[in-house]
């Protein structure tokens, strides 16, 4: 490749696939290059309760971790049923539930009509990494579901979220 790397792949069927990434080590310091242009907002530091609803525990604990450290109170689930459950036990308020699509046991759009039914002041929306944006809103029940797109940043995270919880436009 042009960097001088490669991958081995290693692959058998039922197996799964292990993957070998290999990079020539560089010498010299090397600049960091940043992107010209606008800078990112800030974006105000957490406050409030999110329930994030994700089956795959990466995805699920990455997002925890982020937004923990930013100063919200997180709830998980990894499935639609768990987060009914764990919102049924949760006291207090639930500002924001964060659900993924494509879900075992209770999908994304199902939990967010049953959610919807017990807390109508939650805000509710979306992650997906399956479909393209306009798809995904033809599925949805309500159009103006706010929807984050997977993979994410950090910085994307935390902008979606303080954009729907604050009611700032996302960049």
């Amino acid at each position: 490749t042009q960097s001088g790397g490669f991958i081995v792949v290693d692959s058998a069927p039922g197996k799964g696939a292990t993957f070998a990434v290999h990079l020539p080590a560089v010498d010299a310091r090397v600049e960091s290059k940043r992107p010209s242009g606008p800078r990112s907002r800030v974006v105000p530091r957490g406050g409030g309760t999110i329930l994030i609803a994700e089956d795959s525990d990466g995805v699920l604990v990455l997002a925890e971790r982020i937004l923990r450290n930013e100063g919200y109170l997180v709830l998980t689930a990894r499935d639609g049923v768990e987060a009914l459950e764990v919102s049924r036990r949760h006291e207090g308020e639930i500002d924001l539930l964060l659900t993924d699509v494509m879900m075992p046991r209770m999908n994304g759009g199902e939990l967010a009509r049953a959610f919807a039914a017990e807390r109508p002041a939650t805000v509710i929306a979306m992650m997906s990494g399956y479909m393209d944006e306009d798809a995904l809103r033809r599925t949805l029940d309500n159009a103006d579901t706010p929807i984050l797109q997977k993979p994410f940043s950090a910085a994307a995270l935390l902008e979606r979220v303080g954009a729907i919880l604050h009611r700032q436009p996302a960049s």
